[in-house]
């Protein structure tokens, strides 16, 4: 219990509130590593650290956010504290290293700024204390805000798959976005209990639709500190504890930074995700139903004149087995269907006339034996597999290659990444076929053609 003015404020509660959201985030960050979690190798490429390292490096460290986790529930220590509010920010920079938007690090204001204010916290004496963690969560809870809604406004791929799981368009997700950026406004000038209660009861729903989507629920526990955060500021406003000034008055620096923030946001080019250079609602049409018989003639014709795209997801898998490490026996590999299912792509697509110029895979050995087996060779890709940023793989789909197609090898979730489809099927062999419209000019999906349908496309 501290005093404020003369006033006793309770803190138990608080802490309490605080300790179950650092828990619950350094736990389900720590869950993923012990998974491997294959995103992951982007940060580590980040630090120049190589995959095979990476992945020995995965498990230690999720076995220490884990053990981070757990300790501040049982007692938060102050070195606990200081190292649970630096790496979660350490960890969050690393998004944008890693080429991302600069809003995955402030969406993930809750993962540093909750032990930040549970160290205020526990350092807390008095008024101007408890004013410090009031303050805390206050820029905490809008800077979340801030970065959850402008990655929404952006049109990044999973938001959009969360609006397409209730069922609504893509612009839903832009207007999630417009409403969080409100809510982030009315935290900044004027928090009210009811308002952050509302603000706590939208994380959790909108975050749940993680597991909904069919995410593993360690995305959900791992926001722990974006709900801990406004609900923990409403208890102090209820009690009395946090300055009613706005916390715009409260610093000219907050002030000055802002501003600055604003001009260099200007600045900056548009966040590397592909629904920023195409309309979003040219996708979802074209990938949901494969071409019917005249429309796959047409697009034999096309491809046969060249300056197209193939991109691929790997041929059939041994299905339950996931990547564990760099060798052949650690990853999921193909199956005897998917060797022949590739084999038998590739000979459709030679047998229609259609030439390739260019073959790249993701250097895993599903998709590199995809592509050899499909068309004899491949150049190994590693911006493929999602281990950088996405400029250079948009450049593969925005600019058509001097002769013949070209032919991206990939993954599911990088392909979902790049080219927003939504929740539309995208199965082992299926390959959407790209119409490229210049650097910077975005692109057009032609079609969804699977594996065993390029035989129509023979002239």
């Amino acid at each position: 219990m501290t005093t404020t003015g003369g006033e006793p404020v309770r803190t138990r509660g608080l802490e309490w509130i605080l300790r179950l959201g650092v828990a619950a985030c350094f736990v389900g960050h720590g869950a993923f590593g012990l998974l491997r979690k294959e995103a992951w190798l982007a940060y580590f490429g980040a630090m120049g650290i190589e995959p095979s390292v990476g992945w020995t490096l995965m498990p230690i460290v999720g076995a220490v956010d884990v053990a981070i986790g757990l300790s501040v529930l049982l007692r938060p220590t102050r070195s606990a504290l200081v190292w649970a509010a630096g790496w979660a920010l350490f960890t969050a920079l690393l998004r944008p290293l890693a080429g991302e938007p600069i809003w995955e690090t402030l969406e993930r204001a809750g993962n540093y700024g909750v032990p930040l204010a549970l160290l205020l916290l526990v350092l807390a004496r008095d008024r101007v204390g408890i004013g410090r963690v009031a303050v805390t969560l206050q820029a905490t809870t809008v800077l979340l805000l801030v970065g959850h809604g402008m990655l929404a406004i952006a049109g990044k791929p999973l938001l959009v798959d969360h609006a397409a799981t209730l069922g609504l368009a893509a612009p839903a997700a832009v207007m999630a976005g417009a409403s969080e950026l409100t809510l982030a406004a009315l935290v900044a000038f004027r928090p009210s209990v009811l308002l952050l209660l509302g603000v706590t009861a939208w994380k959790v729903a909108t975050e749940l639709l993680f597991p909904l989507s069919g995410d593993p629920v360690w995305e959900f526990i791992e926001r722990g500190g974006s709900y801990a955060a406004p609900v923990a500021l409403a208890l102090l406003v209820a009690r009395g504890a946090a300055a009613a000034t706005p916390l715009w008055r409260r610093f000219a620096a907050v002030r000055r930074l802002a501003a600055a923030g604003a001009f260099l946001v200007a600045l900056l080019p548009a966040p590397a995700i592909a629904q920023s250079r195409a309309p979003a609602d040219t996708w979802s049409a074209a990938v949901r139903e494969v071409p019917g018989a005249a429309e796959l003639t047409r697009l034999g014709t096309e491809l046969r004149q060249g300056g197209l795209v193939l991109f691929c997801r790997h041929a059939e898998t041994h299905s339950g087995v996931s990547d564990t490490g760099p060798a052949r026996e650690q990853q999921r590999n193909l199956n005897e269907g998917g060797r022949a299912q590739a084999t038998r792509m590739g000979r459709a697509i030679r047998d229609a006339g259609i030439v390739l110029s260019d073959v790249q895979a993701s250097p895993m050995f599903r998709t590199m034996d995809s592509a050899e087996l499909a068309f004899g060779h491949a150049r190994a890709a590693p911006i493929l597999r999602g281990m950088e940023g996405t400029d250079e793989a948009l450049r593969l789909l925005e600019q058509a290659p001097a002769e013949g197609n070209r032919v991206l090898m990939s993954h599911q979730g990088v392909i979902r990444r790049l080219v927003p489809i939504g929740r539309a099927p995208l199965r082992e062999g299926d390959c959407l076929v790209i119409r490229p419209g210049g650097i910077g000019s975005g692109f057009t999906v032609a079609a969804r053609v699977g594996a065993d349908d390029w035989a129509a496309v023979r002239p």
